[in-house]
């Protein structure tokens, strides 16, 4: 036990988050906590027998973290409780680590004087999609795909998430386009809260990017879709499809500029993932 009720969360603790979770009105299924305490880090602030507040860690070596899921229960805000969990978060990763978050308008109040800076914002689209017939550029991935699926992510972030890939790839259908023997773009569909899931997306090509898109949410029903800040391909693909636009997230970053190849990054993992 840390100083002040403050400790690290474990799966003994995923029936209280999601208590928490829906005292501030969001719902992820208890599912989704266990996995993501798979590929992330938790910490908690204990008030009597309950949670008062809560977040997590995705830390992706020592260049990139996100920081996700800041919960605090509604009468403990503005009680320091946010600030303790934001500062126990930054002590958990390397002083050089670039640490990114998508902010509520509530968070931002929170993140800004701790150094968080505007990195660009990011668009969710969330429908159902029309995704007119077209030649097949894609194909399904394959077990002996993952390890250069694993690699192009980690040359488009910056930073190794092969945890989190692999996790990914082992609950959902996955794609890629291969040119020249080489795997130059993937994309996932992971089923989330009744909608599928659209990411991550990576490609060096505008073409490849829309071709994943397209191929994943052929024959879906309602899917999601979360870009990169500044993408624009897939937001023309997503307009193209009748996608309507459902919330415009701030991404903060503290530490520096977002690092790896981001023109490859296309849609995210979640924005909790980065």
């Amino acid at each position: 036990m840390e100083a002040g009720g403050l400790r690290r969360l474990d799966a003994e603790d995923i029936p209280a988050l999601g208590e928490l979770a829906a005292a501030v009105t969001w719902n992820p299924a208890l599912d989704a906590w266990r996995w993501m305490l798979g590929v992330g880090v938790a910490y908690g602030v204990d008030d009597g027998e309950r949670l008062a507040g809560a977040t997590l860690v995705f830390a992706y070596g020592e260049a990139l973290a996100m920081l996700a899921m800041m919960m605090v229960r509604p009468e403990r805000q503005r009680a320091g409780v946010g600030k303790v969990l934001l500062d126990r978060a930054l002590a958990s990763v390397h002083d050089q680590t670039v640490m990114a978050l998508y902010a509520t308008q509530a968070g931002e109040r929170l993140y800004r004087p701790s150094g968080f800076v505007d990195a660009g914002s990011s668009v969710r689209f969330e429908g159902l999609p029309d995704v007119a017939s077209a030649p097949r550029v894609t194909r399904e991935a394959r077990v002996e795909d993952l390890a250069a699926i694993v690699a192009l992510d980690a040359r488009a972030q910056g930073a190794p998430r092969a945890l989190l890939i692999g996790s990914i790839a082992a609950r959902a259908r996955g794609v890629v386009v291969e040119r020249g023997g080489e795997i130059a773009g993937f994309g996932f569909s992971v089923p989330e809260d009744g909608a599928l899931r659209l990411g991550p997306i990576a490609a060096a090509r505008d073409d490849d990017a829309a071709a994943i898109a397209a191929d994943l949410a052929r024959g879906a029903g309602v899917v999601r879709l979360d870009l990169e800040p500044g993408e624009e391909a897939l937001r023309s693909w997503a307009a193209h499809a009748g996608l309507p636009v459902a919330v415009v997230s701030p991404r903060l970053v503290r530490g520096g500029a977002m690092p790896g190849e981001r023109r490859l990054v296309r849609a995210l993992a979640g924005r909790p993932f980065g």
